[in-house]
């Protein structure tokens, strides 16, 4: 069973959510400062699950050019077309986040 540290980490500062790609085989960032409402609302836009975690956005990872775009919801990555590796145009479970 996948416990909620698992697939999901929060790291104070700065305030952010990491978790594993398996698209792009690394982690991904979401920088909770900048969802929707965060001055009025902290974390509005994000359900505040570990477990089966959803975002109201989507996401674009750049590195020089668009790598990866998703959306995250029920603990479910769906990647859009536009991203670069061969999980593109397809929604994937989210796996633990690898131990080093």
């Amino acid at each position: 069973m996948t416990t909620p540290s698992d697939i999901l980490r929060w790291k104070t500062e700065p305030n952010v959510l990491e978790f594993y790609c398996p698209g792009c085989k690394t982690l991904h960032q979401i920088d909770l400062s900048v969802l929707p409402n965060y001055k009025r609302q902290p974390n509005a836009g994000w359900n505040n699950s570990f477990v089966s975690p959803s975002f109201t956005q989507n996401f674009q990872v750049f590195k020089d050019a668009l790598v990866c775009a998703y959306s995250m919801r029920n603990g479910a990555l769906t990647f859009g077309s536009e991203s670069v590796h061969e999980l593109a145009g397809q929604t994937t479970e989210m796996v633990p986040i690898p131990t080093v």
